[in-house]
């Protein structure tokens, strides 16, 4: 069945990365991430704007100066060079990310703004908050069947 393009990379089982990616693809990585309650994680940013895609769980994430919560089926997009961190979860967090190519003169990989944000910290799995909100499939659409998007 594989047709040997390379058009599928198992990202469960290794990251897509620049020495591994089909020739005509520019992302500069592609992943799956788990966070279990402990784990440490650095604030970081990239030379280029990476999307999460959550598929399981709940957490605070920072981009920039903001906080959002998120949970299954939400987006964070973040922009180049901004830090983003995960606070802290409320369940067990899996998600998607991607990495948008490289511009020219930019670096792979975590940048830090200091050794602080290199070293990492620990994120704790807290009680759910109050105000967090409910999970909605109302954007969800079905095929041939389009959901209207909301005015910017």
């Amino acid at each position: 069945m594989a047709d040997g393009t390379g058009n599928v990379v198992q990202v469960a089982r290794y990251r897509l990365a620049p020495d591994n990616r089909p020739p005509w693809c520019e992302a500069v990585g592609i992943g799956v991430f788990r966070i279990r309650a402990g784990a440490v994680f650095d604030p970081h940013f990239h030379d280029f704007p990476e999307y999460w895609l959550i598929y399981e769980g709940k957490a605070t994430v920072g981009v920039g100066d903001e906080t959002h919560y998120v949970q299954s089926g939400d987006v964070v997009c973040t922009p180049a060079g901004a830090v983003h961190d995960i606070v802290e979860i409320y369940e067990e967090l899996e998600a998607f990310y991607l990495e948008e190519p490289l511009p020219p003169g930019g670096q792979i990989g975590h940048q830090h703004r200091d050794e602080r944000d290199a070293a990492g910290h620990e994120i704790p799995l807290v009680a759910l908050p109050p105000d967090f909100p409910s999970t909605s499939r109302d954007g969800v659409f079905d095929s041939g069947i389009e959901t209207e998007v909301p005015p910017a």
